[in-house]
């Protein structure tokens, strides 16, 4: 009676969730969030079912701190910290299986944040930024509209 319990549930669920977890905020089957923790320092999480696999949750957490960046109208975004977590689920018949999960603690900036006191054009400004990233070998400070462009097939 219980597996028959176990597969009608999962059928439920299989069938309200073809696929994996879509790029959409938070619900029960995953998605995104954040949450403000100070003055322009959100943490970005992503969660993905157990269709998802970590590779696909790092890019969508990605993703949703680009997108939630330019929401915010500002240009980038800088990665403090990053933890993946991957969490072990079954079912009733015995299946195991891994759920993983993303968050980022961000902080957003305008290109006059980062270089106050200067009136370049965004193109200029991304220029700086990239020669920047290049010379420091710096990988954490993000032009939040080329992040969302490079990985828009995520959405």
């Amino acid at each position: 009676m219980k597996k028959l319990l176990g597969l009608f549930f999962m059928s439920i669920l299989l069938t309200g969730c073809p696929g994996g977890t879509a790029y959409k905020p938070l619900g029960f089957t995953g998605g995104f969030s954040e949450v403000q923790i100070a003055k322009n320092r959100y943490k970005i999480s992503y969660r993905g079912n157990a269709l998802v696999g970590s590779e696909k949750v790092e890019n969508r957490a990605m993703l949703r701190a680009a997108d939630f960046t330019l929401e915010l109208g500002k240009d980038l975004f800088a990665i403090i910290q990053e933890n993946n977590k991957q969490r072990l689920s079954g079912d009733s018949s015995g299946n195991v299986y891994t759920k993983h999960g993303t968050t980022l603690e961000i902080k957003v900036f305008n290109f006059n944040d980062y270089f106050p006191n200067t009136m370049f054009s965004k193109e200029q400004y991304k220029e700086l930024i990239e020669k920047r990233n290049n010379l420091k070998g710096d990988t954490n400070l993000y032009i939040a509209e080329d992040v969302a462009k490079y990985l828009s097939s995520y959405r």
